[in-house]
């Protein structure tokens, strides 16, 4: 596939990273007070949001198969969705919705995974890969968001409607059901951690379903996104380490698993930007937030004063 540009995505670098932080040095204050900065306002994964940010006007088809490929190198065939662990969390009246994916410890999506199988064996085949989960099964509606973007969510809205969606609900019972008291999730509790008592099913389609979109390179190992460039023809590549390693062109993802300070990450983008190789920076954080600056903003010095918007559920 000729995978070419446009001018706009030539002209930009996008960074994504996990957050701004809670408080900024006044230097970063100053340098995102000129710029826009607003929060997305409604559920929507990492994916969806640079898309739009790159002005790609494309449905992300089969996420799941994408993911799966992103991981493992392979194609997956036939239905597949994602099936990632997570906390229902029970409050008065209604249940709060925490991703797990990232923050289990090794082998115990694995055990939870294995004990599934064996419960719901005959009638769906469930995989572990990494902190993350799948389901092979016939075609059934699924969720269209995944855990991480509905983190704090009431999650019955986006639960599937209409022919097939009574499905999904008895599929999740019966997870719900093989899952409590299962020994991971014991030890879990006992140690003062949140247990798996479900799994979020989402983005469920067929590989071959993919629509291929110019697409500008990549560096970084987020496995969706890995998966979504593969499938379009595009370039991509590790994260180099480091955004001094970064050439300042196309999309950076910083690793979720980065430990570094946010202000100092968020400093590190700001050099980056300053070394003049795009006009346009984007910053999308796995928190929701989303930052745009043009070389023309630092003229906007009457700017002093930056707000990071509130997040509401």
């Amino acid at each position: 596939m000729n995978n070419t540009q446009t001018p706009a995505q030539r002209s930009r670098v996008i960074v994504i990273i996990n957050t701004l932080g809670t408080t900024l040095p006044p230097t970063l204050s100053r340098w995102l007070a000129r710029a826009s900065v607003a929060r997305t306002p409604a559920p929507s994964g990492i994916a969806e949001r640079l898309l739009r940010a790159l002005g790609v006007d494309h449905a992300l088809e089969s996420p799941a198969a994408l993911r799966f490929a992103g991981q493992t190198g392979q194609r997956p065939d036939g239905f597949i969705a994602a099936a990632d662990p997570v906390y229902l969390e029970p409050r008065l009246d209604h249940l709060c919705l925490h991703s797990l994916s990232g923050r289990l410890r090794d082998g115990e999506l694995s055990a939870l995974v294995a004990h599934l199988n064996e419960c719901l064996g005959d009638t769906a085949g469930f995989d572990a890969i990494g902190d993350r989960g799948y389901l092979r099964s016939d075609a059934f509606p699924v969720a269209e968001f995944d855990a991480d973007a509905l983190h704090g969510f009431v999650p019955n809205p986006f639960l599937p409607s209409g022919d097939g969606a009574a499905d999904y609900r008895r599929l999740q019972s019966e997870i719900e059901m093989a899952l409590h008291d299962h020994p991971v999730n014991l030890e879990r509790q006992r140690d003062g951690l949140q247990p798996v008592n479900s799994l979020w099913i989402w983005g469920g389609g067929e590989y071959s379903n993919v629509t291929p979109v110019a697409l500008p390179p990549l560096l970084g190992d987020d496995p969706l996104l890995r998966g979504l460039w593969a499938a379009c023809g595009a370039d991509s590549s590790d994260w180099p380490g480091s955004m001094a390693s970064a050439d300042g062109r196309g999309v950076v993802v910083v690793p979720e698993s980065d430990d570094k300070d946010p202000a100092e990450r968020l400093d590190d983008v700001r050099r980056l930007f300053a070394s003049g190789a795009a006009r346009t920076l984007d910053i999308l954080t796995r928190d929701g937030v989303d930052v745009r600056l043009h070389r023309l903003d630092r003229l906007k010095f009457w700017r002093r004063t930056f707000e990071l918007p509130e997040f509401a559920p």
